[in-house]
């Protein structure tokens, strides 16, 4: 029985097609000196900083533009309202300082890259630094932004509950030794500083849910770029995560003590006098009774 060789290709050319669809697809080092898919993982991370870069400084333009509107009295600010002037200007800042720290991250990435390069010029292929300096930076900036987010939302929530609770009680009088009376017109006072109180705090339950679906967001981005360094951390991957731990750590115990001292003197303290105050005083009208 004599056999005829294969004539049908059809399977071979699709199997080909994959092949080089699929080379298609991965990224390559335009100077072909980094693998793919550790170009990917540096290429993705640059991708990352430019759009929080963009992002910071967008929000930054917004804010100042708001603030002009505001201070200019362009609707619907139609008087100059200090409380929209304050809140647009301490939101500019912020986002100019976060601009500036993704800026500078920018630098330090670009500069890590060029040295890894310098490297492999070098005949030195071992990645491993170069991926755990971008693996510790994130783990790092996880717990700044978490402590940054907690320290957002006790001031800004309580300052919007106090703005509240002031609006609501409309007004406080005191009578003080009989012959002092201390009338407090909060409703009046709030609504000239925010034109519309009520819609202030509204914007601001609203701005800080935003910040918890944004920190949401970010926490799962950072998840999926810390799985992507993992894979290049080397023979010593072990001994780099302990020294990150330990390194998170340090600096969630950093944060928490400077919450703590900072919240100590800034609110406990001050509400403590004022609700001793009160009490000196209620003791006194009695005693004058």
């Amino acid at each position: 029985m004599k056999y005829k060789p294969l004539q049908d290709t059809t399977t071979m050319e699709v199997v080909q097609t994959e092949i080089e669809n699929k080379d298609k697809k991965q990224v390559k080092d335009p100077q072909g000196q980094i693998s793919p898919r550790a170009f990917r993982v540096i290429r993705s991370e640059k991708i990352i900083k430019k759009l929080n870069l963009g992002i910071s400084f967008s929000l930054m333009l917004i804010s100042l533009i708001l603030f002009a509107f505001a201070y200019s009295k362009v609707p619907p600010f139609d008087k100059k309202y200090i409380g929209y002037l304050i809140f647009f200007a301490s939101t500019a800042f912020i986002f100019f300082a976060l601009g500036t720290k993704n800026s500078i991250e920018d630098v330090q990435w670009s500069n890590t890259i060029k040295r890894y390069r310098e490297a492999l010029s070098n005949g030195d292929y071992t990645s491993s630094n170069t991926f755990h300096l971008a693996y510790k930076r994130i783990v790092l900036k996880g717990v700044n932004i978490t402590w940054i987010l907690i320290f957002i939302l006790t001031y800004w929530g309580l300052i919007t509950a106090i703005i509240f609770g002031l609006y609501q009680a409309d007004r406080l009088k005191l009578n003080w030794q009989t012959y002092i009376v201390i009338d407090l017109p909060w409703r009046e006072w709030l609504n000239k500083g925010f034109g519309n109180t009520l819609l202030y705090c509204l914007i601001s339950v609203i701005g800080m849910c935003s910040l918890v679906v944004f920190y949401v967001i970010m926490l799962l981005v950072d998840k999926k770029r810390l799985a992507d360094l993992d894979d290049f951390l080397g023979e010593k991957s072990v001994e780099i995560h302990e020294q990150i731990n330990k390194a998170r750590k340090d600096r969630n115990k950093a944060w928490l003590i400077a919450y703590l001292v900072i919240v100590l003197v800034t609110i406990f303290i001050p509400l403590t006098l004022i609700a001793l105050a009160i009490w000196r005083s209620v003791v006194r009208r009695r005693k004058t009774k």
